[in-house]
């Protein structure tokens, strides 16, 4: 990750109601939690990976203090104004931070879609997958949402397979404005 020594006060949220570090759930390798404000660095590391510009573009977050500002004003307030967002992964053998998953609901969208990333040094290791089982279990019981989306770009091979093995089934092809790029649109009932 990226050596930088830097203070957040400026980039904290103003909810005061979601406590540092609160873990909404748990599995087998995995402790899943909230965002906070110091995991910027993590944040910027993920969003600038090989795999995450190459399936989703570049978020043109190149500095610790452009990714303090899309956790303050994407991550965070998306739990002020929704009560859940994207969540973070950490290794329980290490408490290392390894990747995002969750729910957002995206610009001119009335159905939340689960979205997902990973650090390239733990892919294929089957944490999206385990992530994301979990992640709908603690959604399905804890918020009245009955239909989740999930969109993929055509060639994210990978990821359409996770939402398959998910029980996610196929829509179709569309344009998304989000991505900038066709994707497959998925979708699944809770």
């Amino acid at each position: 990750m990226i050596g930088l020594n830097l203070k957040f006060n400026d980039f904290s949220s103003e909810n005061t109601s979601i406590p540092m570090k609160t873990d909404i759930a748990q599995s087998q390798r995995l402790k899943i939690r909230h965002f906070v404000k110091s995991d910027a660095e993590f944040l910027l590391a993920l969003l600038n990976s090989p795999r995450w510009v190459e399936m989703l573009g570049s978020q043109d977050i190149m500095t610790i203090r452009n990714a303090a500002q899309y956790l303050k004003n994407k991550i965070l307030k998306e739990y002020d104004t929704r009560q859940y967002g994207f969540y973070l992964l950490e290794r329980k053998e290490d408490q290392k931070p390894i990747g995002l998953c969750g729910l957002t609901l995206r610009d001119g969208h009335s159905i939340p879609d689960l979205g997902f990333g990973i650090l390239p040094e733990h892919e294929e290791n089957g944490y999206i997958l385990e992530a994301s089982t979990t992640i709908l279990d603690y959604i399905a019981k804890t918020f009245d949402i009955k239909t989740i989306d999930a969109f993929a770009t055509l060639p994210n091979i990978p990821s359409q397979h996770i939402l398959e093995r998910l029980g996610f089934s196929f829509k179709e092809e569309t344009y998304h404005t989000s991505f900038h790029a066709w994707v497959k649109h998925y979708q699944l009932s809770l």
